[in-house]
């Protein structure tokens, strides 16, 4: 499927065909400049008219348009979201649920923004740790490799509408269950969603959860030679568990694969009152890591193989990791973008997600002598640290969209030159 046609499936929430393809030359915009910038997007854009400055304007007049909305944008990812999950005839959708901080220097004068911590800013000269910006929240499902989002916002600490962190994840939690209604979710969180009343709240429905522990808390162990629940701390409980399996896993680390020897075990406990829910904990010990994985989840364990496959499956949480690098580093730069209101700064989020759901979905759906041919284009393009995968296919692809641009140009312009000579 061309890249065309996943921003026809998006854009059929607009209500006017001139600004789906406005919504077309943005995306375009985006994966040929490598850039949010509006100037940018606007530089290889072709137009018919012969203002200079009009494709830039055409695409500021989207933003501010008040018939485009974040909303319906976010709904028309959605919609592709559950296409995806339909076509892979899922039992249980597995979905990451992670945040990170945006830097956002260039408008520091916005009252709305908030003060983040950011502990590396690989494209702003500086180190500093708390900076300006604004945090943000996802929710990725992914579907055959290719990402599905269901649920993306940025938010700022200091706005009236903010009440604390927990209920920005709760309405991810219940965002994601109304795009994925009818199907059975696997939350899949880092630590600091063990939080009891959010891992409550992912179990709710009939729905599971797979998230790292990382509060000390007290717990209820179920002894099995008394048949009942003796209360405990969760520390207490991860140390004495026995760890009744080992194999090894290869872990990749500032670009270094290194292999090591994982020892497993599990124990069913429950959450104290009020929530009394039942849950198992999966603890794991990586030769590599001083510190042991800890998980809880309440997907049901009826075998070592069970838990061995769930350990596995929070392995594959980093992909939204490699996600997030894409937008934000050397990929699309989404950290760039400098429209000052947060709605249309929502609106082209949404458009950014867009083309890096069809740059991922390219890498998995284009053949091979193409892909690798795409990369040695655009291994000119390089930078020190970059990627040399789905970086370099962007870089390719940037290349190979500039020379149809210029193409286009040189066509309109050899169309128009025979009229201005009769004139």
């Amino acid at each position: 499927m061309r890249s065309v046609d996943y921003v026809e499936q998006v854009s059929h929430t607009l209500p006017d065909i001139r600004l789906r393809r406005v919504l077309e030359k943005a995306v375009l915009g985006i994966l040929t400049q490598r850039s949010p910038l509006i100037a940018r997007m606007a530089s290889v854009a072709p137009s018919g008219s012969e203002q200079p400055d009009a494709p830039a304007k055409q695409l500021y007049r989207f933003f501010s348009n008040l018939r485009v909305t974040a909303q319906g944008l976010w709904q028309g990812l959605h919609a592709t979201t559950r296409a995806l999950v339909a076509s892979a005839q899922l039992t249980v959708v597995p979905v990451i649920i992670d945040g990170v901080n945006l830097e956002k220097t260039l408008c520091a004068s916005d009252a709305w923004l908030s003060t983040i911590h950011k502990d590396a800013a690989p494209n702003r000269q500086h180190t500093q740790k708390l900076t300006r910006g604004f945090p943000a929240l996802a929710c990725v499902t992914f579907v055959g490799g290719v990402p599905a989002l269901t649920f993306a916002h940025l938010f700022s600490y200091t706005a009236s509408a903010f009440v604390s962190i927990n209920r920005e994840v709760l309405r991810a939690i219940l965002t994601t269950r109304l795009v994925l209604r009818g199907y059975i979710i696997r939350f899949i969180g880092d630590r600091g969603f063990d939080d009891d009343e959010t891992i409550s709240e992912m179990a709710h429905d009939g729905n599971q959860f797979l998230v790292r522990a990382y509060h000390h808390r007290t717990i209820e162990a179920w002894d099995a030679s008394a048949n009942a629940w003796r209360r405990s701390s969760l520390q207490d409980y991860a140390d004495t568990l026995p760890l009744q399996t080992h194999f090894t896993a290869t872990f990749t680390h500032a670009r270094k694969i290194r292999t090591a020897t994982v020892r497993l075990g599990y124990g069913r406990i429950r959450l104290p009152k009020p929530y009394n829910l039942s849950c198992w904990l999966i603890v794991a010990h990586a030769s590599l890591f001083k510190k042991p994985l800890w998980l809880l989840t309440n997907a049901p364990i009826e075998c070592l193989d069970d838990a061995i496959a769930l350990w596995w499956q929070y392995r594959d949480r980093p992909h939204i990791e490699d996600l997030f690098r894409l937008l934000q580093e050397r990929g699309l730069d989404i950290e760039d973008m400098r429209l000052r209101t947060q709605e249309r700064l929502e609106k082209l989020m949404a458009v950014v997600w867009l083309a890096a759901y069809i740059l991922w979905r390219l890498r998995l759906t284009l053949p091979h002598p193409i892909q690798t041919w795409l990369r040695r284009l655009g291994g000119a393009l390089r930078q020190s640290g970059a990627s040399s995968g789905l970086y370099l296919l962007l870089y390719g692809l940037g290349v190979l969209l500039i020379e149809y641009f210029v193409q286009c140009l040189r066509r309109q312009h050899e169309q128009n030159t025979p009229l201005m000579e009769s004139q």
